[in-house]
């Protein structure tokens, strides 16, 4: 079970994801054969718009059976641009710290490989939860601007899992259904306007987290 690794982490490596047996059944597999080369695995859809593997189907499969026994979820979180969410430290806090660091040493690390930047993973403070996407609660979302400096977007469903969905990104005419495990990275604010499109049939589960540099 995926949280007994969660508690292995916790306990022998201050948190540290970097265990081969947790990461040998929960990264992605390109991701381990590359040695972390992002660029060779990325998928380029428009500008600033990357998917890259993360998790192994075991992974996401694993969270979407707890995922589906959690009946605590909220519809209206957010003021402006609520979805059918919750945070994942409300969800688990286990799992959101080891979340935490998959964002600061993968997903930043990810970021400053593909945008030639220099991020500095100590200046990153974030806001992650995962979202539901269900025809009868809430199947799609309007569009707008993240409040972030980049946002990361893992896809844990797979496409047999729900007809329809995926991120529609209005400037790039570019629809966005990741495969399970895949991450979406783009940036915030200005560029890259999106709504999720509605599903049809399903459900659809991701994590988003909006992530935002301290510059102080």
């Amino acid at each position: 079970i995926y949280f007994y690794y969660y508690k292995m982490s916790l306990e022998n490596t201050v948190l540290n994801y970097i265990n081969n047996d947790w990461d040998k059944l929960y990264l992605s597999p390109q991701l381990l054969s590359t040695q972390y080369e992002y660029k060779l695995i990325a998928d380029k859809h428009s500008f600033g718009l990357y998917t890259i593997p993360i998790f192994s189907k075991k992974f996401c499969k694993e969270l979407l059976e707890e995922l589906k026994k959690f009946d605590n979820w909220t519809i209206n979180r957010h003021r402006n641009y609520p979805t059918n969410d919750v945070l994942i430290q409300d969800f688990n806090e286990d799992f959101a710290n080891l979340y935490n660091t998959i964002i600061k040493n993968i997903g930043v690390d990810a970021v400053n490989k593909l945008f030639d930047a220099n991020v500095n993973k100590e200046k990153i403070i974030h806001e992650s939860f995962i979202v539901r996407y269900n025809p009868e609660i809430q199947g799609a979302l309007k569009l707008h601007h993240d409040a972030s400096s980049f946002t990361l977007l893992t896809t844990l469903s797979s496409k047999e899992d729900y007809e329809g969905g995926g991120t529609y990104f209005t400037e790039h005419n570019c629809l966005i259904k990741g495969n399970q495990g895949d991450m979406t990275i783009h940036p915030g604010n200005l560029t890259h306007k999106h709504g999720a499109r509605p599903i049809i049939s399903g459900e659809r589960y991701v994590i988003v987290s909006f992530c935002k540099i301290k510059y102080y």
